[in-house]
């Protein structure tokens, strides 16, 4: 799996040596320790729940109107729990940027994700970046969340994409859509966009019904995480 490979890639900096597991839950992890984490396909609320202090979470609460328009068609009887699950919402992230190009790192030559590869740690002073974005309900994904993962190359001009991977997890959660966009580098946009579509509580107990969240997310030239929203 793709995971698998850049976990091993990036996990070469972040062997940990024979400490005993109380001395290694409490020592600090490196950026490059949650980045084969991420890469490895561990979610990010559970990082967050052990303690990574690389892992930033904040409670995103929805307007008035964002949430009414959420929870459209949800009978009486279930708005009030409905509310409960999927106006709040707990935003986890996690950002590491100048790391060593991982050997067999594909990046495009032409145009963003052509596809040609090439050496990239070799060429043009690039260098590696990872980002991960993760949405879940308040309670911090027992009832649903859905992670976004990249990575990529980026040299101050441009900014190539390499992993673009959504995970759902929950009851009767879906993964609309997961995507790139954008040129990369150079006018007018200077980055690149990431998004996922999200589906949740399809098939719950209490109510048949599709509620559409989403987030987006820029990566600027520099390989920086820049503009970030949701609904």
């Amino acid at each position: 799996m793709i995971r698998s490979i850049v976990s091993a890639l990036v996990a070469v900096s972040a062997v940990v040596g024979s400490a005993s597991m109380t001395q290694a839950q409490t020592a600090p992890t490196s950026p490059a320790a949650t980045a084969a984490a991420v890469a490895g396909g561990v979610p990010l609320h559970t990082l967050a729940a052990q303690g990574n202090p690389n892992v930033k979470v904040e409670r995103i609460d929805l307007s008035p109107s964002e949430c009414a328009r959420v929870l459209a068609g949800v009978s009486a009887s279930q708005l009030s729990k409905a509310r409960s699950q999927q106006c709040s919402m707990l935003h986890y992230s996690f950002h590491a940027n100048h790391l060593p190009v991982p050997s067999g790192d594909s990046m495009a030559t032409g145009a963003p994700n052509s596809g040609t590869v090439m050496n990239s740690g070799i060429c043009c002073g690039f260098w590696y970046y990872t980002n991960g974005d993760e949405l879940t309900d308040p309670t911090g994904g027992s009832v649903w969340s859905a992670n976004e993962w990249e990575d990529g190359d980026a040299n101050g001009r441009n900014v190539y994409a390499w992993h673009n991977q959504c995970t759902p997890a929950g009851l009767g959660v879906a993964m609309n859509d997961c995507f790139t966009n954008f040129n990369g580098g150079g006018a007018p946009y200077y980055g690149l966009q990431y998004g996922m579509d999200i589906c949740t509580g399809l098939t719950t107990s209490w109510v048949s019904a599709c509620f559409h969240h989403g987030q987006r997310r820029w990566i600027d030239d520099w390989g920086n995480p820049s503009t970030y929203y949701h609904w």
